[in-house]
């Protein structure tokens, strides 16, 4: 059904022009079947898993109803998948609030992305933006992850890539530097 739909969709055009409107028309028209191109976006079809995340994150908003029920089959379809297509459901993911079951699992998956040193760079900075938005949320496991942020698993990274997530990390050993003193001084 869902490829089906996709081959509407596509209609003998570019993915890189369908405009905003085409992608937010196709998704809130095909809204019954959003389970199918859920199921389609975490599947093993390279003809359109990749191109169907890449449509609902253009085509959905911040936290949007109709993903939230499906965001641990999403988290849980990252595993196994080609960079790229990591990334796009790494992406996805991150429009929404996670409950702290998806953000263990997502933390989790994450991890194995960022030390994978031969998987795209951008798919890397996402794993790592989803695990600094995390730190800030828990200043603690700052302590987990200071090794996975030093210069070994930057390497492999673009220069600006590289540069962005050295000024995040330092941001982060800030935070959580002043996270420590300020609870030192509330107990001493």
């Amino acid at each position: 059904m869902a490829t089906h739909l996709m081959n509407i969709l596509k209609s003998n055009k570019c993915w890189s022009v369908l405009s905003q409107n085409e992608i937010r028309t196709f998704i809130n028209s095909n809204i019954g079947n959003i389970d199918a191109l859920i199921e389609l976006a975490t599947s093993d079809n390279k003809e359109y898993n990749f191109r169907i995340v890449w449509l609902l994150f253009k085509g959905t908003k911040k936290n949007d109803p109709r993903i939230k029920p499906f965001l641990s089959d999403l988290i849980s379809g990252i595993e196994n998948k080609k960079s790229g297509h990591q990334r796009e459901l790494i992406r996805l993911i991150m429009k929404h609030e996670l409950s702290d079951n998806q953000e263990s699992a997502l933390y989790d998956q994450c991890i194995v992305i960022w030390k994978d040193l031969s998987l795209k760079p951008g798919t890397r900075y996402y794993a790592y933006l989803f695990l600094h938005k995390l730190s800030l949320k828990y200043p603690e496991l700052m302590n987990e992850l200071r090794h996975f942020f030093t210069e070994i698993y930057l390497e492999t990274l673009s220069p600006g890539i590289k540069h962005s997530i050295q000024k995040k990390t330092t941001e982060l050993r800030l935070n959580s530097d002043f996270q420590k003193n300020n609870k030192r001084l509330s107990t001493g």
